[in-house]
């Protein structure tokens, strides 16, 4: 984890969360957030503490109690993560206990 923090374009406005190395996929999801407590809008130029306006948008689904990575939805509607999650089988649906996730209101 210390080489992909040296990684981070700019340690002062960036943190990394965590990382997940897929080897099947040779894939390497790096998760990041902002540091930041307040930006000005790459929009509309005004400050403000969310991004707005800018559609760009991931569902990351995570096992709670691993914090593994699970799955990606590029779509935040509930119908596309349930066409996603859908895909798992009934016997992985069945398994699942608890589900968590940000009531910020992000998701239609």
């Amino acid at each position: 984890m210390q080489i992909l923090k040296s990684l981070l374009p700019d340690k002062n406005i960036l943190q990394l969360e965590n990382c997940y190395i897929d080897e099947e996929k040779a894939t390497v999801i790096v998760l990041v957030s902002s540091i930041q407590t307040s930006v000005k809008c790459p929009v509309c130029n005004s400050p403000t503490h969310k991004i707005h306006g800018q559609g760009k948008f991931i569902v990351v689904l995570v096992d709670i109690d691993t914090g593994k990575l699970i799955g990606l939805v590029k779509e935040r509607k509930q119908n596309d993560i349930e066409n996603v999650m859908r895909k798992w089988g009934e016997v992985v649906l069945e398994q699942i206990e608890e589900v968590s996730m940000d009531t910020e209101g992000a998701t239609k």
